[in-house]
């Protein structure tokens, strides 16, 4: 073989054994994918009461042959302190998960930080995967009205990009404050003077303020007039009327001015009736959602004479009798147990459209400002009455209401089984049967009273029903009839009890000096009209009178109170001839 061939040969051979060594050669394993995460919080910037939670979303992926454990951390900041873990979770070979954690901020302090989180995981060790940040401001709630101080002072960011979509006009953080939008259907506008009694109420509240003050700031914000509907259903109706109403013209054109407002304020519809019933109204218990329906025929007319409104005491007692729903009060104050003698409220049918009688005169509206002492029906003791110091009247009744209502100063002994007299031994009364919707028989009960005012529930926004949550179920409420029945028996159980003395027996000429007198639960100021039976009348609680010839005469003397209530009571006058001169 020529020199030239051999070497080609061994350059040939040099480069297959060189291509046999690497078609040998380990290949290097394909490139794996890093994990990933993400995290979120809902907004840039959020404002929440110590307490609340703080919702963070997080997405993870682990694309590893093994399984991987990811870590989020929540950097040292002014509102948590030191760093800490706040979610771990360990995921599958190629798989992924959306642990979201939910943040309790019990133990954060107030004010204002940069809240981060970083996701690193087992598989990538101290590497940051992802993070997260917001603005977060843990503001107090210093008056204890539901409204964070970082609303009542610089306004609500609904939607958390650092300004403020709604201000709370007039709020103050040192004094407790409602917020109240109402609307009305055609003709139902709310009432000044019933108005100005419910912000009235609110205002004299027996509640101390931080800023010294006494009372809660109700706001009212009567905004617009809806298209009459003469029956509207519940809660699907009045959905439709508050998605379409709720708000100003302006705010509904700013969705997060509409979601600010949410966050502070209860809606107030004034509707002409709700579901073919004659019921005063509905409200969410803890909730934000209330209506007030007076139109039907049993309800007040307006001063025109032309349409069923209710009159100031039923709209005023009824509004804040649907508020007092919303604070979380029920019909007993802590149980739905109605018309209880030793509970006075306004959360009372007996109270709702009459208001609080007084001592000495004039009608109250209010919630219950203090716990009264027990009732044991079965064992009732008269001297003890329900221990009220003030000057509320109450009513009862021992025959459910057929023989009327009776009434009396609440500090006071009470005769509860209505003989006219204060047994030394207990009564078995069913005292709170007064012959009413929701007021009927229920004997052997113990009634137990309730300190409304001390007990409100002034933040509706951990409740399921707020907003645009569902609706727990309501309670049923008065109705028309049972007010007109009520408004009867509130007239004769508080009117006069007229005594016309008696019977009077005089001779010929002789004047008779008549010795009237009356007793009324709730006034002071009595008038005294006479009928002396023979055509002649007189005024005045003793006037004298003398009859023209002989005869039994009835007298009548009609007592009427400061309210224009009047009782009548009646005696008989027996008038003889003139006694001889010398007779004996």
């Amino acid at each position: 073989m020529k020199r030239a061939d051999r070497s080609r040969a061994v350059r040939l051979a040099m480069v297959f054994s060189l291509a046999l060594a690497c078609a040998q050669l380990p290949q290097a394993a394909a490139a794996v994918a890093a994990p990933t995460a993400t995290c979120a919080f809902p907004a840039r910037h959020l404002t929440l009461d110590r307490g609340a939670v703080l919702a963070l979303e997080v997405s993870v992926a682990n694309t590893g042959a093994a399984d991987a454990t990811f870590t989020a951390a929540m950097r040292a900041n002014d509102l948590f302190g030191a760093a800490h873990t706040v979610l771990t979770r360990t995921v599958g070979a190629g798989q992924g998960a959306e642990p979201n954690a939910h943040l309790a901020t019990t133990a954060a302090s107030f004010g204002t930080a940069e809240v981060t989180v970083d996701i690193t995981s087992s598989a990538t060790g101290a590497t940051v995967l992802g993070s997260c940040t917001t603005r977060l401001t843990i503001s107090p709630d210093t008056d204890g009205d539901g409204l964070l101080d970082a609303w009542e002072t610089q306004g609500i960011d609904g939607d958390g990009d650092g300004v403020a979509d709604l201000v709370l006009t007039g709020a103050d953080p040192r004094r407790r404050d409602i917020y109240l939008e109402l609307d009305h259907m055609t003709a139902h506008a709310l009432r000044p003077e019933a108005r100005q009694d419910v912000v009235a109420a609110f205002a004299n509240a027996p509640l101390a303020n931080p800023d010294g003050s006494n009372g809660i700031t109700l706001h009212i914000d009567e905004d617009e007039e809806i298209a009459h509907q003469d029956d509207l259903t519940t809660w699907a109706g009045f959905d439709a009327v508050k998605s379409a109403s709720f708000g100003t013209a302006a705010q509904r054109q700013n969705p997060k001015a509409l979601a600010a407002k949410r966050l502070a304020y209860h809606y107030a519809l004034f509707a002409h009736r709700h579901d073919s019933s004659t019921s005063s109204g509905r409200a969410e218990i803890h909730g934000d959602d209330i209506l007030v329906t007076l139109g039907a025929d049993t309800w007040g007319l307006n001063d025109e004479g032309t349409h069923h409104v209710g009159s100031t005491r039923q709209q005023a007692g009824t509004l804040m009798h649907e508020l007092g729903h919303n604070l979380g009060l029920l019909h007993g104050g802590d149980n739905d147990v109605n018309c209880k003698p030793n509970y006075i409220s306004v959360m009372s049918y007996a109270f709702q459209t009459g208001y609080i009688p007084q001592a000495g005169g004039g009608r109250k509206l209010d919630y219950s400002t203090q716990e009264l002492r027990p009732l044991e029906e079965p064992r009732l003791l008269e001297r003890d009455g329900v221990g009220d110091a003030g000057r509320n009247i109450t009513y009862w009744s021992s025959d459910g209401g057929a023989g009327g209502w009776s009434s009396g100063q609440a500090n006071a002994g009470l005769d509860w089984d209505e003989d006219g007299a204060q047994d030394p031994d207990p009564v078995s009364v069913d005292v709170n049967n007064l012959g009413i919707s929701g007021c009927g028989p229920s004997a052997g009960q113990t009634l137990t009273g309730y300190d409304d005012w001390q007990r409100l529930d002034l933040n509706f926004r951990d409740d399921a029903d707020s907003g645009r949550g569902p609706h727990a179920p309501a309670l049923s409420e008065l109705t028309g009839e049972s007010a007109s029945r009520i408004e009867e028996q509130i007239a004769a159980a508080l009117a006069p009890r007229a005594e016309a003395g008696g019977p009077y027996v005089t001779q010929g000429r002789a004047a008779v000096t008549f010795q009237g007198s009356a007793r009324d639960p709730d006034s002071s100021e009595l008038t005294f009209a006479w009928d002396f039976g023979d055509g002649a009348v007189g005024t005045g609680a003793t006037p004298s009178h003398t009859y023209g010839g002989e005869g039994t005469f009835t007298v009548t003397v009609t007592v009427t109170d400061s309210s224009g209530l009047s009782g009548k009571d009646s005696a008989t006058v027996t008038v003889g001839g003139a006694v001889a001169a010398g007779s004996s």
